[in-house]
């Protein structure tokens, strides 16, 4: 499914801007201009009004924001309903790409903020190119790993969504080694956890085995699990049970993840609850690939590991990867 971009834009021409807009302006430049564009970044295009009319204040346009994966706004005209969207959207901390017209002064509040810039006249030659790079800029601004959009992690104040986390954040654990998982490959992740604000600790595995396998905590977020198995360079081929042994590297807290786990590390001494669970990439699609709630993924994360002796146990006959 694609991401979705909500675009906030005027949908009236106002008395006082008719001798400069013409009647149907704003829904050209939906048309012509901002829909288009967010096409051409491959999103969603949606809009909190389908006929232009003047938009009611309502509960919808706020829901709709806090749906939205990023924002559009066009302030051109200054429109007072635009701004207070606008600033919902940014304390909400969405990504949010502002784009104006010539006509338009920047108002003192974004005047510092990197906007987009069109000519009211929407000039067919120029819309090719205007579409281009205003689609460019909502995927540099989607997928910028930094969040340099964000005032609200500028600040240092709390995300509201931080503040929706029904559990504490997690921790990872980076095991590396100087074959396979090398101590760069760790950095690598480390820095885009370091990014999402996750905190992590890094240590040299005392296995040189290849790195096969991921321990989930048994409280760990659904989100935070999803983030830091995209960020894993080699293939999961087997999940430690949530309450795999803390002597092991487990947590009986439930808030850890361990990254570099190796499957046939300290063999001979662990139990059967140390014992990794064979997983098919199928089933890690499943974990993984899906929506969950944290419930759900819970249920699943014991369903593929808290199994019988016999199911749970690497079979002497297989010969996983290591």
């Amino acid at each position: 499914m694609a991401r979705s971009c909500l675009v906030i834009m005027p949908f009236s021409v106002r008395d006082d801007q008719k001798p400069t807009y013409p009647q149907d302006h704003w829904k050209e430049v939906y048309a012509g201009l901002l829909g288009p564009a967010v096409k051409a970044a491959g999103l969603a295009c949606h809009r909190d009004d389908d006929d232009f009319s003047s938009r009611p204040i309502s509960l919808n346009i706020w829901r709709k924001i806090e749906s939205a994966d990023i924002i559009l706004c066009d302030v051109s005209s200054c429109n007072p309903n635009v701004f207070m969207e606008l600033g919902w959207a940014i304390r909400a901390d969405k990504p949010y790409v502002i784009v104006m017209d010539e006509l338009t002064k920047a108002p003192f509040d974004v005047a510092d903020v990197n906007r987009f810039h069109y000519n009211h006249a929407l000039r067919p030659l120029a819309l090719q190119e205007e579409i281009a790079r205003l689609a460019r800029m909502l995927q540099d601004t989607l997928h910028d790993p930094s969040g340099r959009w964000s005032i609200v992690r500028n600040l240092g104040v709390p995300s509201p969504k931080t503040l929706k986390r029904i559990r504490p954040r997690c921790t990872v654990d980076i095991y590396y080694h100087e074959d396979h998982f090398t101590r760069t490959d760790a950095d690598t992740v480390a820095e885009a956890l370091n990014r999402e604000g996750i905190e992590f600790r890094l240590m040299e595995h005392a296995g040189p085995g290849c790195p096969d396998a991921l321990f989930i905590g048994s409280l760990v977020e659904f989100a935070d699990a999803r983030l830091v198995a995209s960020l894993i360079p080699y293939e999961v081929k087997f999940l430690f049970r949530p309450d795999y042994p803390e002597s092991e590297g487990g947590d009986s807290k439930g808030y850890k993840l361990g990254v570099g786990y190796t499957s046939r590390y300290n063999l001979e001494l662990r139990g059967p609850r140390g014992e990794p669970v064979p997983v098919t990439r199928e089933q890690m699609k499943g974990l993984f690939g899906k929506r969950h709630t944290n419930t759900s993924f819970q249920h699943l994360l014991r369903d593929l590991t808290l199994r019988g002796p016999k199911d749970s146990r690497l079979n002497e006959n297989q010969n996983p990867k290591v």
